[in-house]
């Protein structure tokens, strides 16, 4: 936790500094792939059923496992800070920026057997799943860059190319949303489990009312920062439209950015990380 303050006390301290002295900045857009790794990359679909009866008591459980996660649809969009730190032939440059970014993901539950502990239970509800479970995690993320530029000379590409660079750095993310969404067959048991319980309170025999409660699992429940390794590489291009409007500055780059520590935070399935491969264009103003 400390590290993680640190860290944003940090970055917090370059956006600032940014302003204090000479910078450019932008705005800019990717979209990319992003999903999750790690030994609880799967979702632990579990209900504890009870009978609440004249005494409470434990009936058994239905539970089964997803197909690790697969990838879904990332998007980020933000303003990005840079300033020059030391020029010869090429040139060393701080960047840092305050982004948005979707991280969507889906777990995949293909003919996955349902386990259970009670026979009356393995008879009621279908013995094999077909479904998936589409998970929205929304942050803010503030990186802090060193960024390597290869200045490139006025007649390449008539002047219209500025340059390659590479950055790396960490970045410090903080959640603002996080939703599921269940589809097909993970849905119908949902359903299936609520019915299950309305219809017990009809029993004419009051003892065989139940229950149902459901585990929190990997993604359901997670921290409320992260911290992350960022790789990345792109060029500048400028002069594209020579229509002398605004300018007439871009750059376009490919990221990669990959969890430090686990940021899972419910009872089971918490070693996981997120990552994130994404193409984006950024536009000087």
């Amino acid at each position: 936790m400390y590290k993680r303050v640190i860290l944003l006390s940090l970055s917090l301290v370059a956006i600032v500094g940014l302003f204090s002295v000479e910078y450019n900045w932008g705005v800019k857009y990717g979209v990319g792939l992003s999903s999750i790794y790690g030994s609880d990359a799967a979702y632990n679909l579990h209900y504890d059923i009870r009978s609440i009866g004249a005494t409470e008591t434990s009936v058994g459980y239905l539970n089964l496992e997803s197909d690790d996660a697969d990838n879904g649809i990332s998007h980020s969009f933000g303003a990005y800070f840079t300033s020059m730190l030391s020029k010869k032939q090429d040139s060393i440059w701080l960047q840092s920026e305050l982004i948005w970014q979707r991280y969507n993901y889906t777990y995949k539950f293909q003919g996955r057997m349902l386990q259970t502990d009670n026979l009356m239970l393995a008879n009621t509800f279908a013995d094999t799943l077909n479904g998936k479970i589409k998970q929205t995690m929304d942050y803010i993320t503030i990186p802090l860059l060193l960024k390597l530029k290869q200045d490139s000379h006025a007649n390449v590409l008539d002047g219209h190319f500025d340059g390659a660079y590479i950055y790396f750095g960490p970045s410090l993310s903080v959640l603002v949303n996080n939703k599921s969404e269940k589809h097909r067959g993970v849905k119908a048991l949902e359903d299936d489990i609520a019915d299950f319980v309305a219809d017990s309170y009809n029993d004419a025999d009051a003892t065989q009312a139940y229950a149902s409660s459901r585990q929190e699992s990997a993604g359901d429940k997670v921290l409320f920062h992260k911290t992350d390794l960022v790789f990345g590489m792109g060029f500048n291009i400028k002069n594209i439209f020579n229509m002398g409007i605004g300018k007439d500055e871009f750059n376009i780059d490919f990221r990669f950015n990959t969890g430090m520590y686990p940021v899972g935070d419910a009872s089971t399935n918490t070693e996981f990380k997120l990552y994130s491969a994404m193409l984006s264009i950024g536009v000087k103003l």
